[in-house]
């Protein structure tokens, strides 16, 4: 599994999470924290892009290029 989808993912869940069960509080950022997280995100995102999740071994493993990769079940 692409790391930087997990990562996504758990991101969405977040913030659909604090949209659905915040009770109508704001979420306030200073100028300096938006700042921070809109560069976190663009740096981390590319930083995380190649590398894959491996379930046998469990690890993670750099693999470029891995939108064929091709998922299979042992039995």
């Amino acid at each position: 599994m692409c790391l930087e989808s997990t990562v996504g993912i758990v991101g969405v869940a977040i913030g659909l999470g604090m949209a659905g069960l915040a009770d109508n509080k704001d979420v306030t950022l200073s100028n300096f924290g938006f700042t921070f997280a809109v560069a976190g995100t663009l740096a981390f995102g590319p930083a995380i892009k190649d590398w894959v999740i491996a379930w046998s071994p469990w690890g993670l493993r750099r693999e470029k290029d891995h939108l064929n990769l091709i998922v299979r079940w042992k039995g």
